[in-house]
């Protein structure tokens, strides 16, 4: 298994049927859950979506996301890995709600991330990726947690190591996407300017306006 960059710039990502604008991998992951007007919206819809965003999400490779594709074909073992991901996706999301508001991560958020890491034995790496060097883990997939032990190594590392106050939920008060700020005077407010910032502001002057025109 391959991780090409353990952490990847917002600016490096092309187009995705996927959200991938926490700059972290495992809010990554938390936003694969959203909700659209109103509605929610699981992105992991089943077994082929989540190795699709996994593949996307340069956890995979082509090699490791056809193999896996192969590997647990049948709907019974596809069905029992994506409820684990899921599952374990709901124990981020709670972390990542957690440490937004200030609260203490609960000892079961360690053991669920623990468990995933505990499950797969993989070495660090050094390779090129293009002209740079990159870090990356090898490892064989060969059980269905193995897959996601990417995701716990990166929730992992944040939570032992990056300023927790940086990690943050969109201004937004109708959206759910999280994101670990890394602008350079830790201002980001929004998921998107493009759509929540924008959507937010412009709702403000519209209600400026509305109320100028009232007095």
């Amino acid at each position: 298994m391959t991780n090409m960059i353990l952490e990847q710039d917002d600016t490096a990502q092309k187009a995705s049927d996927f959200v991938f604008i926490g700059s972290r991998l495992w809010l990554d992951f938390v936003n694969t859950c959203i909700k659209q007007n109103g509605e929610r919206v699981d992105f992991l819809s089943d077994f082929t979506e989540l190795i699709k965003w996994l593949k996307e999400a340069r956890v995979l490779d082509n090699e490791e996301a056809e193999e896996s594709l192969y590997r647990w074909s049948s709907p019974s073992h596809r069905s029992e890995i994506l409820g684990q991901a899921r599952a374990f996706r709901t124990e981020l999301k709670t972390a990542a709600e957690g440490i937004t508001r200030a609260e203490k991560v609960f000892e079961d958020i360690v053991l669920a991330i623990n468990s995933v890491l505990r499950s797969h034995f993989r070495t660090l790496e050094l390779a090129f990726d293009g002209n740079r060097f990159v870090s990356r883990y090898f490892g064989k997939i060969t059980e269905p947690l193995h897959i996601l032990a990417p995701v716990a190594e990166s929730a992992a590392q944040s939570l032992s190591g990056d300023d927790q106050t940086l990690t943050r939920k969109c201004d937004n008060p109708s959206c759910v996407l999280h994101f670990h700020d890394t602008t350079k005077n830790h201002t980001r407010r929004w998921c998107s300017m493009e759509t929540c910032g924008n959507r937010i502001k412009a709702a403000a002057h519209y209600k400026r306006l509305t109320t100028k025109e009232s007095e």
